[in-house]
């Protein structure tokens, strides 16, 4: 027989499968990103108890930004994020925790950041599980530049032009 959490496991042609959720937290990464990580097992077979120590490794979770304005966010401004973690396919199912703005969420990765404060910080679960944490520098909305063109060449606005003088500008 093969048990987890106390509960007896189907046994199939003397394999027996189980499924648990890895977190990422909890130990240090090496240098490939990798988390060591076990879990014990007990198998009974015949009045006989194996026990092991089962080791595996757990990959750092990659999150993708996807934005119009990626490297700064703009002051009181609804700034359009996409935010996947495409290893986790389909079972990514995000929370965001925003600090130093307002939020509105979308579907899937799409939400809506609003800073109100000079840094926004952008944490990311699925399922309970932290898969890290983005910051952004929000900068202010730049000034418009307002620019004349004449004969399809743009107009010196201190020494203006020769008259007659153009019969359009854009």
């Amino acid at each position: 027989k093969m048990w987890k959490d106390g509960k007896p496991i189907k046994v199939d042609n003397g394999m027996g499968q189980i499924e648990f959720k890895a977190s990422y937290g909890g130990g240090k990464a090496d240098k490939d990103g990798l988390i060591r990580k076990t879990w014990k097992g007990k198998i009974e077979t015949q009045g006989q108890t194996i026990e092991n120590t089962f080791e595996y490794y757990v990959a750092k979770p990659v999150l993708q930004v996807q934005s119009a304005a990626i490297s700064n966010l703009y002051k009181n401004c609804g700034n359009e994020l996409n935010i996947t973690c495409p290893a986790l396919g389909s079972t990514y199912n995000p929370v965001f925790i925003v600090t130093g703005a307002n939020k509105r969420v979308g579907k899937g990765g799409k939400i809506t950041i609003i800073p109100t404060k000079p840094k926004v910080s952008v944490t990311v679960k699925s399922d309970g599980v932290s898969l890290g944490t983005l910051d952004f520098k929000v900068g202010l909305v730049p000034r418009p530049e307002i620019k004349a063109y004449a004969k399809g060449k743009e107009v010196d606005q201190k020494r203006g032009m020769k008259a007659p003088g153009p019969r359009s500008i854009q």
